[in-house]
């Protein structure tokens, strides 16, 4: 597949820096920074020839042409199963000697329902992009990055925030491949793998946008699965006219925060 030179030089000046970043965050027991928020907008400058507002807030478009970008950066501190401990993704061990450790995949894209249809028409798209980890070799780093593209006037997307507005609260978190993302039937932009060694290569999956039409079957609860034909991807169509939006914890506690010292 072709290259997009313009793209690849703005992931490599991200990228080339994290190996160090990785082990001085190991080095001091301390969370890898790695600010996916700005990538993830600056990647939405790149591939739809637009820019940003000069702006660090949240009081204005993430882009000139309107467009919003949310990233997820998969690279989540572990959870230690002895002692409760966070554990940075990249270490095998905790402090307390423990290598019993559960990896966290719960990071979702921050959609503002109120802002939406505050600015509905407004907003042409949401950019969005996941990074995900494919190794722990600090020598050979490889990750995986995906963006996609769901419109703004996606009626079916627009019916999920308009719920989530109304019962639940102004904010909706969209899980990355969950239901609620594959009933906006979202855009793939772009898949490319990456490989940081003394340098970054890269290695396109896809590169052609396509539209994504169905869900994976394997979403579905197995009460809803029977009321659909048998196949492993179901249209969107199909799904909606059967079974209506998808399910939601709308209003769910949030439950007690309590500070962690580990």
């Amino acid at each position: 597949m072709n290259c997009i030179p313009e793209l690849e030089n703005l992931l490599t000046s991200f990228f080339i820096r994290l190996p160090d970043e990785i082990r001085q965050s190991l080095k001091f027991n301390h969370g890898i920074s790695f600010d996916a928020g700005v990538l993830g907008e600056r990647i939405n400058y790149v591939l739809n020839d637009t820019k940003g507002t000069a702006s660090n807030g949240g009081g204005s478009f993430d882009a000139t042409d309107g467009s919003e970008s949310k990233a997820c950066f998969f690279g989540q501190p572990s959870t230690c199963r002895t002692c409760g401990a966070k554990v940075n993704y990249y270490s095998d061990t905790c402090s307390c000697g423990s290598t019993d450790l559960k990896p966290n995949r719960d990071t979702r894209w921050g959609i503002s329902c109120s802002s939406h249809f505050k600015y509905l028409g407004e907003i042409p798209f949401y950019h969005l992009v996941t990074i995900r980890p494919l190794n722990k070799d600090l020598d050979c780093l490889k990750f995986k990055l995906d963006v996609y593209r769901i419109e703004g006037n996606d009626p079916i997307f627009n019916e999920i925030l308009k719920r989530q507005l109304t019962y639940g609260d102004s904010s909706k978190n969209l899980m990355p491949l969950g239901l609620d993302f594959y009933m906006s039937s979202p855009t793939h932009i772009l898949s490319v793998n990456i490989t940081i060694t003394d340098k970054v290569t890269y290695d396109y999956e896809v590169n052609t946008p396509h539209k994504i039409t169905t869900v994976p079957a394997h979403l579905l609860s197995k009460k809803n699965s029977a009321l659909l034909p048998e196949t492993s991807e179901v249209s969107v169509e199909t799904v909606y006219q059967i079974l209506g939006l998808p399910p939601s914890n709308l209003g769910k506690p949030r439950g007690i925060t309590k500070r962690k010292t580990k």
